[in-house]
């Protein structure tokens, strides 16, 4: 079934609760109570166990925003789901199944990267995951990194903002910084179509190196401005 609100609002209550889920996406559905409650969940498998995430309840949350919070849950599985073999010298290599587009993604890792991996595996210790749980031997679920922006907001000083606005905005100021729309998407690891996607087998390693370390070095230079007490302006698109 393909989702629109009228598909959506049009859905018949039964006695028993059920899940419809939406075709072309995998794992995201509805789940209809027969109070008339309507939940949107992504279901997804990890290491062969199953797992959930609710999205939120329709109408207050509409079908565009859960899809977009769909697409946020698996750009956050991808790093909350990292292990440390996962990384090889400067390079973190997502495997297919925790990528979002189910294709293994390498990911050039430039010297602040590297410089906060090192800090971060202190705090981890001996963990395989880069960010394990505190309660389990698990790694920690997706709405714990809502809940540590939510958190610590007040730290930040600046307007709320998701996971996923971090992502834009870090791909909004490297095409500012003149690297290519195409290498951008190689770096977010976005699926092309088309028939130059299916001829074009280059790696664009050494692309996304040269654009990680760019924008690592603006982002540092950013950080220290606002540590010395200067102003730094964004685009207002940004």
């Amino acid at each position: 079934m393909k989702f629109t609100d009228r598909t959506v609002q049009t859905l018949r209550l039964k006695t028993a609760r059920y899940e419809v889920f939406e075709a072309g996406r995998p794992g995201f559905g509805l789940r209809v109570a027969p109070s008339g409650r309507k939940t949107w969940v992504w279901l997804y498998r990890y290491h062969g166990k199953a797992r959930r995430v609710t999205l939120g309840v329709y109408p207050q949350t509409s079908l565009a925003e859960a899809h977009a919070k769909q697409a946020e849950a698996q750009r956050k599985g991808e790093v909350i789901a990292a292990e440390w073999n996962e990384i090889s010298g400067e390079v973190w290599t997502i495997p297919a199944e925790n990528a979002k587009n189910k294709l293994a993604h390498r990911v050039p890792l430039s010297r602040q990267a590297l410089a906060m991996l090192a800090e971060l595996q202190t705090l981890a210790g001996d963990s395989r995951w880069l960010f394990p749980s505190m309660k389990t031997d698990a790694h920690v679920l997706p709405t714990s990194v809502d809940h540590a922006l939510r958190m610590n907001q007040p730290v930040f000083g600046i307007a709320p903002f998701t996971p996923h606005d971090l992502r834009r905005t870090a791909a909004s100021h490297m095409t500012a910084l003149g690297i290519s729309r195409l290498v951008v998407q190689k770096i977010l690891n976005h699926k092309e179509s088309g028939i130059t996607a299916v001829y074009d087998r280059h790696s664009y390693d050494q692309e996304k190196r040269k654009a990680l370390d760019t924008w690592g070095q603006n982002l540092e230079a950013i950080i220290n401005d606002v540590s010395a007490g200067k102003v730094v302006r964004f685009k207002a698109n940004v």
